[in-house]
């Protein structure tokens, strides 16, 4: 009896043990090797908007930060609204996908995020002062199952 005792805690603690391990491996992270902060060339970002779907592009949104990949979706929600969904070739199959908006005064606004779902960290493109850069950010802060 005292022999199952101790077998059972034993196998209880080694499953306690591989779920904390299994807890704490973290996904391997996909733009270390970029900068937190990226500014973008607004004119390629405009370009994108006038790409229809299944075309290979190469996207320049800095010197230091080409985007390859396929463009997936390109839908017209609203007049004033246009998103796009490009698959990439050269960053393990993340998904960029950016909205362009033209705001009543007719300023354009864009709002984005390169992300996949197997690395910890991505990019969300936001508004900086008169220009558009992408800001690294770590998927655990915002998706809700990582």
């Amino acid at each position: 009896m005292k022999s199952l005792t101790k077998t059972v805690m034993l196998f209880g603690l080694l499953l306690c043990m591989a779920g904390a391990k299994a807890q704490s491996s973290q996904a391997p992270h996909l733009f270390d090797a970029f900068p937190n902060t990226i500014s973008c060339n607004i004119i390629e970002l405009e370009r994108i908007f006038s790409i229809p779907e299944g075309t290979n592009v190469q996207i320049v949104l800095s010197t230091n930060f080409i985007y390859r990949g396929s463009i997936l979706n390109s839908i017209q929600r609203y007049s004033n609204l246009k998103s796009v969904l490009i698959k990439s070739s050269n960053f393990d199959a993340a998904m960029f996908s950016i909205s362009r908006r033209v705001n009543d005064d007719n300023t354009i606004t864009y709002v984005g995020r390169i992300l996949n779902k197997n690395y910890a960290d991505g990019y969300e493109l936001i508004k900086q002062g008169n220009s558009f850069i992408l800001n690294k950010i770590e998927l655990k802060e915002i998706l809700q199952d990582r």
